[in-house]
């Protein structure tokens, strides 16, 4: 799958789906994976939603990364700089 994000506005975005399977996967097979992208994008809605209302209130100082709630993207993401910079 592959997702394309086109944003529109400070407060839109688009998003393309492309799904790609082989030919021989039956039609009930290629449900799960999209039942479970719309999951994970009601999901991510719902947060970037909950994101931009803090930001237009200005309740939430823009960054990268929520120090809250995504403590361990970046512990994950400090631990491949930390490789990458070693001999």
């Amino acid at each position: 799958m592959m997702e394309r994000m086109w944003p529109v506005g400070h407060d839109r975005i688009v998003l393309d789906y492309l799904y790609c399977f082989p030919e021989d996967v039956a039609e009930a097979d290629r449900e799960r994976p999209m039942l479970s992208s719309g999951i994970i994008t009601a999901e991510d809605i719902k947060i970037t939603e909950a994101v931009q209302r803090n930001l237009d209130a200005g309740v939430y100082r823009t960054g990268r990364l929520s120090p809250r709630h995504e403590m361990g993207v970046a512990w994950f993401q400090a631990e491949v700089l930390a490789a990458t910079r070693q001999p």
